[in-house]
C-alpha cells in the first residue's frame, strides 16, 4: 500500500499529457537495463506524444529552461550536426552515414527535451525514475547471478569463470556507469532521506540502501571493469570527503572510511592482476600494452588530419591502416576504436567536434557547481572518466544512457535542484 502511494505521489498534479510523458520516461529508464534494444521503440513514441503535448496544452520548454539548460541541450543538438558535416570530406561515404544516423538519436532527445514544456520535472520525479533504472539494474544483476549458480552447478564453468562477459555479455564500460549511476542515486537517498522518523522505519530502509549499494558493488567487481573500478574509488573518496566535512558527520565518515578501506581490499585482491599489469606497462612505456599501442595510433592519425579530422566514415579505416602501419596486426585486423571519446570525437571531427563535446560537459558542470547539484555532477564524473577509457558514445547503449539522463538532469527543475524533495 505504502510503495503504491509513493508512486502515486509521482503523478499528483500532472495532467494527462504530462502522465503519459512521465510513463514513457519510466518505461525507457525500466527497460534501459534490462533490454536496451527496446529504446528503439519507446524514443520515436516520447518524441511524437511530447510534441503533442506541447502543441496540445501550448507550452513549450524553451521558454521554461534557463540559459544554463538550453546551452547544455543546444551542445547536445549541435554534436550529431557536426558529425554530418564531415560528410562533405569523408571516404567511405556508406560507413560515414550509418554513423551519423546513429549519432542523430541525440539531436531526437535534444529535440525531444528543448521543445517541449518538461517543467513538471521536479528532483521527486527525477528521483523516482532513477529509483526505476536502479530496481531494473539489481533485477539484471540478480538474474545472471541466478543463471552463474546454474552455470557452476551444472559444471559447464567454474566458479572463477564467473567474472566479466562470462557472468553477464553486456559491455562492461558501459555496463559498468548504469551500476556506478544506481550506487550515486541511493548513496543520495542515504544521505538525504529525512522522511521516515520513527526509528523501527529508519533501521529498515538505511538497511535497505546498505544492501543495495554492496550488492552494486560487487557487481562492479564481478564485472573487473578497471575504469568502474577508477570511477568508483573516486566517487567514493568523495562522498566521505563531504560527510567528514560539509556534513560534519564524524560518526559516518569514519564507518564509510572503514567500509571503504575493506572493499578496497576486496578489490585489490579480485582484481589486482589487472590494475598491476596495466600500471606497470604504463611505467615501463611497455609498447606491447594494448592501451598504449591504440592511444599511439590515434594521436598518429589526428596529428595527419588536423583540424577537421577524417570524417565520420573514415574513423575506423585510418585507425586501422594506422595499426598495419605501425606493424600491429592483431589491432590491425580487430579494427579497434580509439577507446577514449575525447580523442574518437577529435579524430572523427576535428577541433570543431572536440570543442562542442569539451562544451557539453563543461557547460553543466558549470551549472551543477552553481547550484550544488550533486547528483548530477556524480553522473557527469562516471560520464567524463568512463569517456577517458573508452569511447562510450560508439556503441548505442552508451549513447542512449547518457542522451538520456543528460536530457533529464538538463531540464529538471532549477527550484527542485536548490531544494531537493524529499
Amino acid at each position: 500500500m505504502k510503495i503504491a502511494q509513493i508512486i502515486g505521489s509521482l503523478f499528483k498534479n500532472l495532467n494527462i499529457w504530462q502522465t503519459i510523458e512521465y510513463v514513457l520516461l519510466i518505461a525507457l529508464a525500466t527497460v534501459l537495463p534490462l533490454w536496451w534494444r527496446i529504446t528503439y521503440y519507446l524514443l520515436p513514441l516520447t518524441v511524437l506524444i511530447a510534441i503533442v503535448s506541447s502543441v496540445k496544452t501550448k507550452h513549450w520548454g524553451f521558454r521554461t529552461l534557463n540559459r544554463f539548460q538550453l546551452f547544455s541541450l543546444a551542445a547536445m543538438a549541435v554534436l550529431p550536426l557536426v558529425y554530418a558535416l564531415s560528410l562533405l570530406y569523408t571516404t567511405n561515404m556508406e560507413a560515414g552515414k550509418k554513423e551519423v544516423f546513429r549519432w542523430m538519436i541525440m539531436l531526437a532527445f535534444a529535440v525531444t527535451f528543448i521543445v517541449p514544456d518538461w517543467s513538471f520535472m521536479s528532483r521527486k520525479r527525477l528521483l523516482g525514475i532513477l529509483q526505476f533504472f536502479t530496481v531494473a539494474t539489481l533485477v539484471r544483476f540478480f538474474w545472471f547471478l541466478a543463471l552463474a549458480i546454474r552455470h557452476v552447478t551444472s559444471g559447464e564453468i567454474t566458479l572463477n569463470q564467473c567474472v566479466g562477459a562470462e557472468f553477464d555479455p553486456m559491455h562492461h564500460s558501459h555496463l559498468s556507469m548504469y551500476v556506478l549511476l544506481s550506487v550515486c542515486y541511493l548513496t543520495y537517498i542515504a544521505l538525504t532521506w529525512k522522511k521516515e522518523t520513527k526509528f523501527a522505519a529508519k533501521v529498515l530502509a538505511n538497511t535497505s540502501l546498505c544492501i543495495g549499494i554492496l550488492v552494486l558493488i560487487a557487481y562492479l567487481l564481478i564485472l573487473q571493469s578497471r575504469a568502474g573500478i577508477l570511477v568508483l574509488i573516486l566517487l567514493v573518496a568523495a562522498v566521505i570527503f563531504h560527510v567528514l566535512f560539509k556534513l560534519k558527520n564524524y560518526k559516518l565518515g569514519v564507518s564509510l572510511l572503514c567500509i571503504a578501506i575493506a572493499v578496497t581490499m576486496g578489490m585489490l585482491s579480485t582484481s589486482h592482476h589487472r590494475l598491476a599489469d596495466t600500471i606497470a606497462k604504463v611505467v615501463a612505456h611497455d609498447k606491447s600494452d594494448a592501451r598504449q599501442i591504440i592511444a599511439g595510433a590515434s594521436f598518429n592519425v589526428i596529428r595527419s588530419n588536423m583540424p577537421f579530422g577524417v570524417g565520420a566514415g573514415d574513423r575506423i579505416d585510418e585507425l586501422a591502416d594506422e595499426y598495419h602501419r605501425l606493424g600491429f596486426e592483431g589491432h590491425y585486423l580487430s579494427r579497434y576504436n580509439t577507446h577514449n571519446q575525447f580523442l574518437d570525437t577529435l579524430l572523427t571531427t576535428g577541433v570543431l567536434g572536440f570543442l562542442v563535446l569539451l562544451s557539453l560537459f563543461l557547460i553543466p558542470l558549470a551549472d551543477c557547481i552553481r547550484t550544488r547539484n550533486y547528483l548530477y555532477l556524480s553522473f557527469l564524473s562516471i560520464v567524463i572518466l568512463s569517456s577517458l577509457f573508452e569511447s562510450i558514445l560508439e556503441r548505442q547503449m552508451g549513447m542512449t544512457f547518457f542522451c538520456f539522463f543528460y536530457s533529464l538532469f538538463s531540464v529538471e527543475s532549477l527550484k527542485a535542484t536548490v531544494a531537493p524533495e524529499q
